[in-house]
């Protein structure tokens, strides 16, 4: 009669009631590990999962009132809606450029409808629309030194001292005069010898051409 055997890794092992045991427990044991290792795999995507559904779900919404106003702006300038990028959401983008947009035109209107005083011969003179008080300036009709005040001024100032002289392009300097040429050095007078007329230089105490002295 055959002996029993048990097959482990390929060997045909003798039965063996302690070897067989043996074989057994480690195989149980590389079994819970993978189990153990399957099911922590499973944890960790649904970790994931989750994580990125929360994600999804913390994204603002777009607002219709902010896309409606995004898509008529596109419609009157032309333009495109710019790539979204850095996780931005598209109703985030659009509502910060409106915003921009809108702060911009605000203060385009704010100088258009701004009104201003101005000092005259010991008058108050005003209120003048600010394009009005510029073209004032720009004509001549009224010097820079002028007293003016609008309501966001404390106290009355000299309009080269305000976004007057700006606006109107009267803070720009003149062009930086050029410098002078040095004056010329004066000329060397010239001597000559009185018997031969030899042109001789200055310090020379006898004529090189006839050897005459020269007065000193």
């Amino acid at each position: 009669m055959q002996p029993d055997t048990f097959n482990a890794g390929g060997f045909n092992l003798d039965a063996d009631p302690e070897l067989q045991a043996m074989v057994r427990e480690l195989e149980q044991a590389m079994a819970g590990q993978r189990a153990q290792r399957e099911v922590e795999q499973q944890q960790f995507q649904a970790e994931v999962a989750a994580e990125q559904a929360a994600r999804e779900e913390a994204a603002p919404e777009p607002d219709p009132a902010d896309e409606a106003r995004w898509r008529e702006l596109e419609d009157r300038y032309g333009g495109a809606p710019p790539h979204t990028a850095g996780g931005h959401h598209p109703g985030e983008l659009a509502h910060e450029i409106l915003h921009t947009i809108e702060n911009a035109a605000e203060q385009v209107a704010e100088h258009l409808h701004r009104q201003w005083f101005y000092a005259q011969a010991d008058q108050t003179i005003g209120p003048v629309a600010e394009e009005k008080v510029i073209e004032l300036f720009k004509s001549g009709a009224l010097a820079w030194t002028t007293l003016v005040w609008h309501h966001e001024l404390k106290d009355w100032r000299p309009a080269s001292q305000t976004e007057l002289a700006e606006l109107a392009g009267a803070g720009k300097p003149p062009p930086l005069p050029r410098a002078p040429k040095p004056p010329a050095p004066p000329p060397v007078p010239k001597l000559s010898c009185p018997a031969c007329g030899k042109t001789v230089r200055s310090g020379d105490r006898f004529c090189p051409e006839c050897g005459r002295p020269l007065d000193s």
